[in-house]
């Protein structure tokens, strides 16, 4: 990822001087070989490690959703890591490039409906507070609809509230078919501690992220990690034909590769049209980071919405308490950034 959207960077009111620096630094890695992408989600852009291949990345989100969805082998490595594995084409051979290492350590029974993008990203909260530290959890529970969509929404939070690098879901994950195979053992299975998620655990985490008041809005920010095509489409339709309240800033993330492809699709005509804006390359982390950007998203001290848990967990301590966080369902978020409140 960068730290700016090198499209868009006007648009953001990042200086001319740091968009240099930037490509500039990106240039160079060109030079060496490297492929220019910029995303959390690099899944989306055709990096997809297979079942038993050995990965490097530096996103946390990344690590587990190859890790868990994939079957791939990786650890939560640096960005100096990933140099030095680029440069070297080799790892130390450790952690979940072991096999023994990636076996099931406990069992988290899931006994409400989990079936939405932002039941998901309350899930992964959730399962990271209560699995045990460093462990392989194993999910049980009914998710007959899951998705990439919705495993990726599930990576972020978990992999920000704990250590966790690896999660099986049972009947879904690759090296999880049956409770035998994802604990090496029927004993395995049967001696490890488990853990029960409810539905008040469910809306207990939604509390923690949420501000209780209904407030007017300034900012509201979609895409962490970065939005497919497919949930891109799904924000295009709803602004069809509507208007952004003037007073916000709607941002909309996604990798470029995914924004050429909203192009020619004409889904971001119909977001701008509503007066929000689809950017690429980077995230609020990121672009908060600069003052000037800062002071135009949230100066007027208006509350920020966000329909991501990883967001909602990282960014307050970038602004001062006076504003309020919102966290919900993107269509939720889109209502308060067409109104211009939360309700």
């Amino acid at each position: 990822m960068e730290p700016l959207d090198a499209d868009s960077y006007r648009q953001l009111w990042i200086n001319e001087k740091d968009y240099k620096m930037n490509e500039e630094y990106v240039g160079y890695l060109a030079d060496a070989g490297a492929v220019r992408t910029s995303n959390c989600a690099p899944y989306l852009t055709g990096w997809i490690p297979l079942k038993g291949q050995h990965f490097i990345t530096t996103e946390s989100s990344n690590v587990l959703l190859c890790n868990s969805l994939f079957g791939a082998c990786g650890n939560p490595e640096g960005i100096e890591a990933s140099f030095w594995a680029a440069i070297c084409g080799r790892t130390p051979k450790y952690g979940r490039h072991v096999a023994e290492n990636r076996i099931g350590t406990c069992r988290v029974y899931v006994d409400c409906p989990i079936n939405t993008h932002t039941e998901w990203e309350l899930l992964g909260y959730v399962v990271g507070s209560i699995a045990p530290k460093s462990s392989v959890p194993v999910l049980i529970g009914s998710f007959d609809d899951l998705d990439l969509d919705k495993f990726k929404h599930f990576s972020a939070p978990l992999a920000v509230v704990s250590d966790i690098d690896m999660c099986h879901v049972l009947g879904i994950t690759p090296e999880a078919p049956t409770l035998e195979a994802a604990f090496g053992s029927m004993a395995a299975a049967d001696a490890s501690p488990s853990f029960h998620i409810v539905q008040r655990d469910i809306d207990e985490a939604r509390a923690k992220f949420c501000s209780p008041a209904s407030g007017k809005v300034g900012s509201v920010n979609l895409g962490c990690p970065h939005y497919s095509i497919y949930e891109i489409k799904d924000v295009a339709m709803a602004l069809k034909g509507k208007k952004v309240a003037p007073w916000v800033h709607l941002h909309i993330w996604t990798t470029y590769s995914v924004k050429a492809q909203a192009d020619r699709c004409g889904f971001t005509k119909l977001i701008e049209a509503a007066g929000g804006n689809l950017l690429a390359g980077s995230c609020p982390c990121y672009v908060f980071e600069y003052p000037e950007t800062k002071e135009k998203l949230i100066g007027e001290r208006l509350g920020v919405v966000f329909d991501s848990i990883k967001l909602s967990y990282c960014m307050p301590p970038c602004y001062d308490k006076s504003i309020n966080t919102y966290f919900g369902e993107p269509m939720k978020c889109l209502a308060a950034a067409l109104d211009g409140f939360w309700r």
